[in-house]
């Protein structure tokens, strides 16, 4: 009787929709969450899509809809999908400001190279640009003795994480760098080589004349904190698991996993979580990476280089 009950509720929600103009659009967007959402195997899709329906049944617009579809994302409980409209896209991926490059900053002291790498968002032409120009301050650090580097990624609340590791590639190396796990526990991977970034078979982006580290026998201080998120944590992952590497700060936010971007009929993005990260021993995450040394944020870099210094001494 339960069974009947539910299944003649889902009929009148769905004839009640039937009559919004909005119904088709919510329900090619349920249908693409259904088919490739990490949770699709942990989730009474029925009840779901009941529920979701229910709430946008009275959608007279595409903002309307656009809400009940940020809704439907909210109950997945993945903790990082989200929904971007069109109008949103175009005004990030237009940005030719050059704000996005000058916030990354570099310093030098002592044989310590500082590298500051923000999140970043943007079109094609700024992603080249925001590697060349971490790849830049790599090759101008190196004119000085460098015994070791602080890379801070503290306040990078991540965006596209392929610009970010094409930049900072020189000082993590050539080779696989982490993994994408998916559902199926397959391990798909990912990293840098030779002046391009990879995602298995598949190039994603290149810099020209890429720089190559003089010094690979060094230290590598990663510095986090609570907003170190999404793609920002994907680059704190490709440097677990590398020799004389050690985290510092506090644990990042724990959205150590990856979206996939699915379009829409009005151009507006569903960023739809479908992969978890794993580092290059793949040691799985999904949850927030704990630094080696705990410290408040204005602690972190000191304790960086005392590290760095330290070791230093330990070698002479």
């Amino acid at each position: 009787m339960k069974n009947l009950i539910r299944v003649f509720s889902i009929v009148c929600i769905i004839f009640l929709i039937s009559c919004n103009p909005q119904k088709k659009y919510i329900n090619d967007a349920l249908d693409k969450i259904q088919a490739h959402s990490m949770k699709k195997d942990q989730i009474d899709w029925p009840d779901y899509r009941a529920n979701v329906l229910k709430y946008g049944k009275n959608d007279k617009t595409i903002d309307d809809a656009h809400k009940t579809i940020k809704y439907a994302l909210s109950l997945l409980h993945d903790g990082h999908s989200i929904f971007v409209s069109s109008k949103d896209m175009k005004k990030e991926y237009s940005d030719t400001s050059t704000k996005k490059i000058t916030s990354i900053v570099s310093e030098y002291t002592s044989e310590i190279g500082y590298i500051k790498i923000p999140g970043f968002i943007g079109n094609e032409r700024l992603e080249k640009a925001f590697a060349s120009r971490i790849q830049d301050l790599i090759r101008g650090l190196e004119k000085q003795k460098i015994s070791g580097w602080i890379i801070d990624l503290r306040g990078n609340t991540g965006g596209n994480m392929w610009p970010m590791l094409l930049g900072i590639g020189p000082i993590l190396g050539d080779g696989i760098a982490g993994y994408f796990v998916n559902d199926k526990k397959d391990f798909n991977m990912w990293g840098y080589a030779e002046g391009k970034t990879f995602d298995g078979g598949s190039i994603i982006s290149k810099i020209d004349s890429a720089y190559q580290l003089k010094n690979k026998n060094k230290k590598i201080a990663v510095l986090i904190n609570n907003s170190t998120a999404s793609s920002g944590e994907a680059i704190a992952v490709a440097f677990k698991g590398l020799p004389k590497t050690r985290f510092f700060g506090d644990r990042t936010r724990g959205q150590t996993t990856g979206n996939s971007t699915i379009f829409l009929s009005d151009s507006s993005m569903i960023a739809l979580m479908t992969v978890v990260f794993a580092d290059r021993n793949k040691v799985i995450y999904g949850i927030p990476i704990i630094p080696d040394e705990i410290a408040k944020d204005v602690d972190a870099k000191e304790l960086a280089i005392k590290w760095i210094n330290w070791t230093m001494l330990q070698k002479n």
